[in-house]
């Protein structure tokens, strides 16, 4: 079989071009068609997810609901407990505690020295008792008047007369500050 190509040049390009534009618009149909396949797919995985984080979300919201008002009432009960030790911490350090002044006292008092009583009156301490001799009261004046918590410390002279078993009363201050606890 012979074949013969009796086409001119100018139409044969013609014809090649038009075959060429063809399978450019077969391929383009085919694309926009795989294109929008995809898009579907896409669309319907999308509203799948959707629907199941809506699903999860308000399944989890119910069971977290629970959880924030449990975490809600452990927060206001322990707001309340540290309420209550502020109050209990505003009592504490506005309390005095007379026993640092009974070991202040103590601390100074020497051998010859007997305390018969101690009284109070605001911060003014009123000491009475009995000394072995003259000059131990006025060693344990001198040790009142050392101490920093103790202010306008005064033995009457009256109370010095007697050489020995000598009677006293001593009258002093005691700053506010030393009758806390530190």
């Amino acid at each position: 079989m012979i074949r013969l190509n009796l086409i001119p040049a100018n139409k044969k390009e013609e014809i090649e071009r038009a075959d060429r534009l063809h399978q450019v618009f077969k391929w383009e149909v085919s694309m926009a068609f795989l294109i929008m396949v995809l898009f579907v797919i896409l669309l319907s995985v999308y509203s799948i997810v959707r629907v199941n984080l809506q699903a999860v979300t308000s399944e989890s919201g119910s069971a977290n609901s629970g959880k924030y008002a449990q975490l809600k009432q452990y927060d206001e009960k322990l707001k309340e407990a540290n309420d209550e030790v502020a109050i209990a911490d505003k009592i504490q350090a506005g309390q005095f505690y007379w026993s640092e002044l009974f070991n202040k006292i103590n601390a100074l008092i020497s051998p010859g020295i007997k305390l018969a009583g101690i009284n109070t009156q605001n911060y003014d301490v009123y000491l009475t008792g009995n000394a072995d001799t003259r000059d131990n009261l006025m060693s344990f004046e001198e040790k009142l008047k050392g101490e920093s918590c103790f202010q306008n410390v005064n033995l009457p002279i009256s109370d010095l007369v007697s050489q020995t078993n000598v009677d006293f009363q001593i009258q002093f201050t005691i700053k506010d500050s030393c009758l806390k606890k530190q």
